[in-house]
């Protein structure tokens, strides 16, 4: 198909599956069974989960030359459509959630900290019970993702892209770094 989605994974994978990569594994090939007009791209900017066990273990890989450099890195960023971002330990979410946002993609993240601020959309925030992504939550977002990457228009983007640019990720976490700061003094 010419107007396949590109999904992006732009997180690490690592044997602790901290960026739930396991979970968006066993999401993707779910909806895979139903859904065949998307391909997916893992950075996999650390190199430890080897490309050929993604390809065997994921539905709709598209290989690339990783690690990327920069320019190739924001060109797959500027020609894709969706990114999935997981984090539930790291209050910061790392910079490819707001390079996501930046470049326009549809951004679904897990819905806490400072990605869940950051995305204003209900539908594109995984839920996260008992500490663990819900896969039924990540396949909902995803399906609605893939749905309305038709639908976005240039007004919406904007209105992310603004409270991207003008939210520090300092000031809406200081509070919650100081609580727990207070607590290991405690």
């Amino acid at each position: 198909l010419e107007d396949k989605a590109t999904i992006l994974f732009l997180n690490r994978l690592s044997g602790i599956n901290y960026t739930h990569h396991l979970e968006f594994i066993e999401t993707i090939n779910r909806i895979a069974k139903y859904q065949k007009d998307f391909e997916v791209v893992f950075t996999n900017p650390s190199g430890k989960i080897d490309q050929t066990w993604l390809e065997a273990n994921c539905a709709n890989v598209r290989k690339i030359n990783s690690p990327l450099n920069r320019e190739d890195y924001w060109k797959l960023l500027y020609e894709s459509d969706i990114s999935v971002h997981l984090f539930t330990l790291e209050r910061y979410s790392g910079c490819s959630v707001r390079e996501s946002i930046h470049a326009e993609n549809i951004t679904v993240v897990a819905n806490c900290f400072e990605q869940a601020r950051l995305v204003d959309i209900p539908e594109l925030k995984v839920d996260i019970i008992d500490g663990e992504i819900s896969i039924d939550s990540l396949e909902k977002s995803l399906n609605y993702a893939l749905l309305t990457k038709y639908l976005f228009d240039d007004d919406d983007f904007k209105k992310i892209r603004e409270k991207n640019i003008n939210c520090c990720s300092f000031e809406a976490q200081v509070v919650g770094i100081l609580d727990k700061l207070y607590d290991l003094i405690s």
